[in-house]
């Protein structure tokens, strides 16, 4: 078997993943970002014990429980989650990128932990 250099080039763009950082940040790619955030400026940020998944719901306007979504240097997006990750003792003491799913009944993309 022969080794096989990679070309960038290759990178996969079309899929929509979500990031969780160690400094609290959740990131959305703009992939994600275009598929599921795109008509909206604020997410509720969900947890599900149970099976260890949180699910970000989309929304139009601002509410108490609500979070921002912002810009960052690079063009993606991210939603400031840290007091989130410590109520639920998320563990993010390094970053990791997780592939989301769309939940149609809830309405809200989800990864699982």
């Amino acid at each position: 078997m022969a080794f096989e250099d990679f070309n960038k080039q290759r990178s996969i763009k079309n899929i929509s993943m979500i990031s969780i950082q160690e400094t609290g940040l959740i990131g959305i790619n703009s992939y994600c970002y275009t598929q599921y955030f795109s008509q909206y400026e604020y997410v509720i940020l969900r947890y599900d014990s149970e099976t260890n998944k949180i699910g970000i719901k989309p929304v139009s306007a601002p509410a108490p429980d609500t979070y921002a979504v912002h810009s960052n240097q690079i063009g993606s997006k991210q939603i400031s989650g840290k007091t989130f990750l410590a109520y639920y003792k998320i563990p993010h003491k390094e970053s990791k990128n997780y592939p989301v799913t769309w939940n149609e009944e809830l309405k809200h993309v989800e990864i699982q932990l």
